[in-house]
């Protein structure tokens, strides 16, 4: 994986880690075993509830099916819900997730 220094106004060094070179041209396919930093370890939820399991922006995300919403029902139902658990299984098969740049090795 690509490192590079850089520095900071201060001049304080800046480490750039996991840095996956991005293309304008390009659709990039993230390496099979870099993992989703987002699924298991947070959730994003809109203004109306609506939960969300990424940050990707809204109509992407809503490739990844509808999770539910948090007036209607409680965040440990929705992670344990068989919408969440299978997205987490089978994530890697999900084209936004296929081309995330967010996931890590």
């Amino acid at each position: 994986v690509a490192q590079e220094q850089f520095r900071k106004p201060n001049g304080d060094k800046v480490l750039l880690e996991n840095i996956i070179p991005l293309t304008e041209n390009e659709e990039m396919e993230v390496p099979e075993n870099y993992e989703c930093p987002f699924l298991e370890q947070e959730l994003w939820i809109s203004a109306t509830g609506k939960v969300s399991p990424c940050c990707a922006p809204d109509n992407l995300r809503q490739s990844l099916g509808d999770l539910g919403n948090v007036e209607t029902m409680r965040i440990q139902d929705v992670l344990s819900s068989e919408k969440y658990q299978n997205l987490v299984k089978n994530y890697k098969k999900q084209n936004l997730c296929k081309t995330c740049n967010m996931r890590k090795p």
